[in-house]
């Protein structure tokens, strides 16, 4: 843990240059960076989709609970039917498609930031789960995924009876 005196201007390590800095966001960052590919969306201009954004960042948390493993997959802008969940042997894959909405005036755009086209993610699970009982709920923007462990793995504990 670094003390005050190591930090500097904006909690920065005094002692680490900018480009270790970058570099440690980069790796940090690498992990949530997801390719998009535009197969599967309608091409409006062509020469628009060559300059849009190829990749983006799909952030997410993964955590786990006695009971479950969790995953926040930040998703905004989509449609509940627009992810494909699936589970298998330990890896948790979220696969999605992102259109971008609909205008009749078909705007010639100049900066184009955000990502469109089909994504996916996957995730190690720290644990076994019951993919049969998963649940998934999309609001606000964020896909949560809810994955039961299985109970074949839970510790069973025998009380050992004097006789």
């Amino acid at each position: 843990m670094n003390t005050p005196e190591q930090l500097g201007h904006h909690g920065a390590r005094s002692d680490e240059s900018a480009e270790e800095g970058w570099y440690a966001l980069r790796q940090r960052a690498s992990h949530a960076l997801t390719h998009f590919s535009p197969q599967g969306l309608p091409e409006r201009q062509e020469d628009q989709w060559h300059y849009a954004a190829h990749w983006a960042m799909v952030p997410a948390e993964l955590w786990e609970t006695p009971e479950s493993v969790e995953v926040d997959l930040e998703a905004p802008g989509m449609m509940p039917e627009g992810f494909e969940i699936e589970v298998a042997d330990d890896v948790l894959v979220i696969r999605g498609t992102k259109s971008p909405a609909e205008n009749p005036d078909e705007p010639r755009y100049f900066i184009r930031e955000r990502a469109y086209g089909i994504f996916e993610r996957a995730f190690h699970l720290p644990a076994a789960v019951e993919h049969q009982e998963a649940r998934a709920r999309y609001r606000d923007g964020i896909l949560r995924v809810s994955l039961p462990k299985s109970r074949r793995g839970r510790e069973n504990r025998i009380t050992v009876e004097s006789v």
